[in-house]
C-alpha cells in the first residue's frame, strides 16, 4: 500500500482525483479551516505518561518519554521524549489560514493524513501564472507535520500535487533547501511571519524562473531547430542514436528512437495551438514525452506511482532540468 492511506486516515482533494483513486473531491477548493473537517484532521495530540511493569506487578513511572495518542479514536501515534511539543493539525490549519496576504483567503489543494495520522499536511495553491495566456502554471506551498517524532514541522513550497505518501516525500525529499523547519522540541514557537520569510526566498527564485519561461515562449523556432532539440536532448538522455543500425542492439536502439520522437513530434503539433512554434513548446514537447510517455519497466498499480519518482526526484528530474536549460541556450 504504497499510498499509506490507512482506514483511519483522511484525504480531500480539490478538483481532481488522486492515482490510487482514494479521498473526498471537492468541486471548490477548501479553506484549511474547512479542510480541517473535511480531511478528519479534527482531532488533538494527547501526551500520556508512560509505565513500566516489572515482575509481581511491580510499576515504575517513566519520565524520560511520554506516548503520542490520537484523541478521537485513542490510537497510540508513537513514544517521544517528554520535550517533544506537539504541533496540533488545528494550529497548522492556523499558519496556513495566515500565510495569506492582505485578506487574501487561502485556498488548499490538498489536505490530509498518512499513518494513522502520524503524519498530516495542508497543500496550499500559489499565484499561478499563463504562459502565452493559457498554458497555465500553479506552484504550491506545503506544510507537513509528523506526530511521530520523525520529522519536524516544514513549510516548503513545491510543484507536486501531494495526494498521498510517496508524493508528500518527493515534496520533502526535493525541496530541502527551500522551506522553512520548526522542531518539535518544548520551546516551539511557529510564526507565519517567518514562514513567509523563508519562502520569500522561494518566490523571488519562482519569479526568475518565471522570466526564462516567458523568454522560452518568446522564441520562434523552424522544424528543423525542433529535430535537433529533439536529437540532441535523446542522445544526451539516452545515448548516440545509431545512423546505420547492425547488430540487433543497434536496431533496437533505433527503433526505440524513432518511437520517441514520433510521440515527440505529435506532441509538439498537438500543443503548437497553445504554446507556439517555440522553444518553450519544443522543451514542453520532450518533458512531456519522458514524463507521460516514455516506456518504463514496472507494471500494474506500482506503475503510476514509479512515473511519478522518476519525473519528481529520480533520474527523468534531471533529465528534464537538462533540456529546459538546453532550450534557454536556444533563447
Amino acid at each position: 500500500m504504497a499510498h499509506e492511506i490507512t482506514a483511519s486516515d483522511g484525504l480531500v482533494l480539490a478538483g481532481k482525483r488522486a492515482w490510487h483513486g482514494l479521498g473526498r473531491v471537492v468541486e471548490n477548493a477548501p479553506t484549511p479551516r474547512e479542510a480541517l473537517q473535511m480531511a478528519g484532521l479534527a482531532w488533538d495530540v494527547e501526551q500520556w505518561p508512560l509505565v513500566a511493569v516489572g515482575e509481581a506487578g511491580a510499576r515504575l513511572s517513566v519520565e524520560s518519554h511520554v506516548q503520542n495518542v490520537r484523541s478521537d479514536n485513542k490510537e497510540p501515534l508513537a513514544v517521544v521524549t517528554s520535550g517533544y511539543t506537539p504541533v496540533q493539525n488545528a494550529k497548522l490549519a492556523e499558519i496556513a489560514t495566515a500565510l495569506g496576504e492582505g485578506g487574501d483567503v487561502v485556498r488548499c489543494e490538498s489536505a490530509g493524513s498518512i499513518r494513522g495520522g502520524r503524519k498530516a499536511w495542508f497543500l496550499l495553491r500559489g499565484a499561478s501564472f499563463s504562459v502565452r495566456k493559457s498554458d497555465e502554471m500553479c506552484p504550491y506551498i506545503l506544510l507537513a507535520n509528523a506526530h511521530d517524532g520523525t520529522q519536524a514541522l516544514r513549510a516548503i513550497c513545491t510543484t507536486v500535487r501531494v495526494v498521498c505518501s510517496n508524493t508528500l516525500h518527493m515534496s520533502l525529499g526535493g525541496n530541502k533547501a527551500a522551506g522553512y523547519t520548526f522542531r518539535h522540541t518544548s520551546g516551539i514557537s511557529v510564526k507565519a511571519e517567518e514562514i513567509k520569510s523563508a519562502l520569500g526566498l522561494y518566490e523571488k527564485a519562482a519569479k526568475v524562473t518565471r522570466e526564462k519561461i516567458e523568454a522560452l515562449s518568446a522564441k520562434e523556432i523552424a522544424r528543423a531547430d525542433v529535430q535537433a532539440f529533439f536529437v540532441e536532448a535523446y542522445s544526451r538522455d539516452f545515448g548516440a542514436i545509431p545512423a546505420n543500425p547492425k547488430t540487433e542492439a543497434e536496431k533496437s536502439s533505433r527503433e526505440r528512437a524513432v518511437e520517441a520522437f514520433n510521440a515527440y513530434s505529435r506532441r509538439w503539433d498537438k500543443e503548437a495551438s497553445i504554446a507556439g512554434n517555440t522553444a518553450w513548446n519544443a522543451f514542453n514537447a520532450y518533458s512531456g514525452w519522458l514524463q507521460h510517455e516514455r516506456p518504463i519497466r514496472v507494471a500494474g498499480p506500482r506503475k503510476a506511482e514509479a512515473r511519478n519518482e522518476y519525473r519528481m526526484i529520480g533520474d527523468d528530474a534531471d533529465r528534464t532540468l537538462g533540456a529546459f536549460n538546453q532550450a534557454l541556450a536556444i533563447a
